[in-house]
């Protein structure tokens, strides 16, 4: 099999670049330098590779999109009782423009917040976190809808499983109670299935 290799040229001004993609271990070489000897800023080194994990992710994510689309189409999978996204100023297409942050919290924290609510579920926590911080910024900005938003959360499914982002979660769809003011009311609004 003869090696693959993508090439690009890139020119600005004076200056030419010229890029060889080829497979291998994920290692990048600039001008026969380290990238890290190369680049050593960690945040330069972050947003030069976040199009390469993109495409990573991208390219792990498209199998399952594949199949929840023939399983919708099979029959397998209803959508019944699927509801629109309340409008918000949050609604919009996806652009260059779009800002974006994560925000860590302390497991300790997170559990001090579910053991203070009967039969709540860490799940259940992170889901009233969330919702409040959606309610606080939308209300904000005078745009806090009637009804609950819906919260896509990485959910545990099993203990025993190899601990890996992309196979010790599933996604589960469920809301996130903005319109309730109290934490205690918005993680009682949690269903079962979130648990």
């Amino acid at each position: 099999m003869a090696d693959i290799q993508y090439y690009g040229t890139g020119r600005r001004k004076t200056s030419t670049a010229r890029v060889y993609l080829r497979p291998g271990n994920g290692n990048i070489v600039i001008n026969r330098r380290e990238f890290d000897a190369y680049f050593p800023n960690e945040a330069l080194r972050m947003i030069i590779r976040q199009p390469l994990r993109f495409a990573q992710t991208f390219a792990k994510t498209v199998p399952g999109i594949a199949r929840l689309t023939r399983d919708v189409a099979g029959g397998d999978v209803s959508l019944a009782g699927a509801r629109m996204a309340p409008k918000t100023v949050l609604n919009g297409k996806v652009s260059a423009h779009r800002v974006w942050d994560g925000v860590s919290f302390p497991l300790v924290d997170v559990r001090a917040i579910k053991e203070s609510l009967p039969g709540a579920t860490v799940n259940d926590a992170i889901l009233t976190i969330i919702g409040g911080g959606l309610r606080h910024y939308l209300k904000a900005r005078d745009n806090l809808p009637k009804e609950s938003l819906s919260a896509m959360a990485p959910i545990s499914v099993s203990a025993t499983m190899a601990r890996s982002p992309l196979t010790a979660a599933v996604s589960g769809l469920g809301p996130a109670p903005t319109p309730r003011s109290a934490a205690a009311t918005r993680s009682l609004a949690m269903p079962e299935r979130m648990c």
